[in-house]
């Protein structure tokens, strides 16, 4: 191992060095997929810790080793738990992620965070390659063709990177603890995105999606998988490719093209985890800062930190961590049903209906998530009447409803209404138990006491009109399942009613929430009880209680 000492590097590509690097690789090769390098945006100085790492890669026989000791399981292409013949140093490669941790943990060590394995690469002038600033043959097992496959680690001794590391561009690439996730600083704005689908179009990778408005693109965009994130490239890499600023997304965990090395020590983000869990909650925090030390956007980390803060009562802190993570990660439903927990208990509902809202968009088959939105829905409705609370005697609430402004009894049912739709979602999905049954029960009740006072204070068309409405509200949740059901499952192949009805929808839900689809323009009719979808965005931003707060 060689030691790399605290402080700054540059960390990270500028615009005018991933438009080189992209140009370069285009001239070589087709299909270059212009989002991987906008990856590396944006460049800043970066302060690493101080901190071990190893010369090598790990090889087939160190990882041998490790397997007679443990008993644990050998790769797959080692034919009866064999090296293949002559690959002792060969770096080992087709592990899991598993497979990476146990063999650290045997060790002592650790797979290093990106920000370590990127400064031991490239130093602190901000050179391009591990050798410098130029790209030089013969320093590393580069661009060799898919066939070429491994060379024995430290093979090219001219491609020592400025702390002695060898084999840090080419040959294998390697697994870091990172997942990919944008930089901090990276922000997408309209220049980047017009260059992007510049890009796209001249190379081939633009999706076009046909809607009966006309022609829209779908972009492709750098951060939308959150695979690993893996560096260096690969032997049958292009040169563009193994340069240390390179980060490639995988989710393949057996790869024959990727192997990993160690830094030394315990993972500071796995600390906090099992710290959190024995309810330690300060030490926690302390173990998910030193791991955001090295990796600002780790979304673990980042969830470990508001976990902790949460548990120590620092809502406020915690609705920070978990704000900064949903903007990082926005499709990790379980940080924003905590964003929503932490802004309901600091009196923010409108904030927490939102949060619910966004974890039901990402994962709607979650009983917990409805459960939540419902409770918030519920909270709205008791803070709107409750200017117009008259007396209070032990658990009851009198109220002069004839007093009550016919805008405020129309919104409060309205909200009674949807808080209704969305416990009984709670309850197709599994949440049976008595609140679920008990709050379904009365939400419903207030909603319908709320439209008997609206008789006879409307006329009969605007009371219809309102009728119509609180129907509305209540179905809106069943609608929001369909349409989930339809977008996750059926957006590229036309379907029926029968999807639906075996995930649990009666024909009239399914037919209900097709019906608005329909009227929406999100799907279209193409023969008996036969749809597809014209257009998968998201359906109606309806917010019943919006004017209200």
């Amino acid at each position: 191992m060689v030691y790399v000492p605290a402080g700054p590097f540059v960390m990270g590509s500028d615009l005018k060095e991933i438009e080189a690097a992209f140009a370069s690789a285009c001239q070589k090769y087709m299909e270059i997929a212009w989002v991987w390098f906008e990856r590396e945006l944006p460049k800043r100085e970066f302060v690493v810790p101080g901190f071990w790492i190893d010369v090598l890669p790990v090889t087939c026989a160190q990882y041998k080793r490790f397997c007679d000791a443990t008993g644990h399981r050998p790769p797959e292409y080692w034919t009866g738990g064999a090296i293949p013949d002559g690959r002792q140093d060969h770096p080992v490669v087709s592990l899991s992620w598993e497979d990476v941790l146990a063999y650290c943990s045997w060790t002592g060590k650790r797979p290093p965070y990106e920000s370590e394995w990127e400064k031991a690469a490239r130093g602190t002038d901000g050179r391009l390659w591990p050798w410098g600033s130029e790209y030089r043959e013969g320093c590393g097992n580069i661009d060799r063709g898919l066939a070429a496959g491994t060379q024995p680690v430290g093979s090219f001794p001219e491609g020592a990177s400025p702390y002695g590391c060898l084999d840090m561009a080419g040959n294998v690439f390697e697994r870091t603890r990172d997942i990919c996730v944008q930089y901090p600083g990276y922000t997408e704005t309209d220049d980047l995105r017009q260059l992007r689908q510049e890009k796209m179009r001249q190379h081939g990778f633009e999706r076009i999606m046909v809607f009966k408005d006309g022609v829209s693109a779908k972009e492709v965009r750098p951060f939308q998988f959150f695979g690993a994130v893996v560096r260096g490239g690969a032997w049958g890499s292009c040169a563009e490719y193994c340069r240390p600023a390179f980060r490639l997304e995988t989710r393949d965990p057996n790869s024959s093209s990727i192997g990993f090395r160690c830094v030394l020590g315990e993972d500071p983000c796995d600390q906090s985890r099992d710290l959190g869990r024995q309810g330690k909650h300060e030490e926690s925090l302390a173990a998910a800062e030193r791991s955001l030390a090295l990796s600002p956007n780790y979304p673990t980390a980042m969830f470990n930190a508001g976990r902790a803060l949460e548990n120590l009562g620092r809502l406020k802190e915690a609705a920070v961590r978990f704000r900064r993570l949903v903007d990082v990660w926005p499709t990790d439903q379980d940080s924003w049903n905590r964003l929503g927990l932490c802004q309901s208990r600091l009196g923010d509902t409108t904030g927490a209906i939102n949060s619910q809202d966004a974890a039901i968009y990402v994962d709607p088959f979650n009983a917990d998530f409805w459960y939540n939105k419902a409770l918030e829905l519920s909270r709205l409705a008791k803070t709107v009447l409750g200017p117009h609370v008259r007396t209070v005697s032990g658990n009851r609430i009198f109220v002069d409803l004839p007093k009550v402004p016919v805008r405020v009894v129309r919104a409060l049912a309205e909200l009674n209404a949807e808080a209704a739709g969305c416990f009984s979602r709670a309850r197709r999905l599994g949440a049976d138990d008595n609140d679920v049954c008990q709050n379904l029960t009365v939400a419903k009740q207030q909603s319908e006491q709320m439209l008997q006072h609206l008789r006879g204070r409307l006329g009969e068309s605007d009371f219809l009109h309102a009728t119509a409405r609180v129907g509305f509200c209540e179905s809106f949740p069943t609608i929001q399942h369909v349409w989930a059901i339809v977008r996750k499952y059926h957006a590229d192949s036309n379907f029926t009613y029968e999807p639906m009805q075996r995930r649990g929808f009666g024909t009239m839900e399914t037919s209900t929430g097709l019906t608005y689809l329909k009227e929406w323009g999100r799907i279209e009719v193409v023969g008996h009880e036969t749809f597809r979808v014209i257009r998968a965005d998201e359906i109606s931003e309806y917010d019943p209680w919006r004017e209200l707060v």
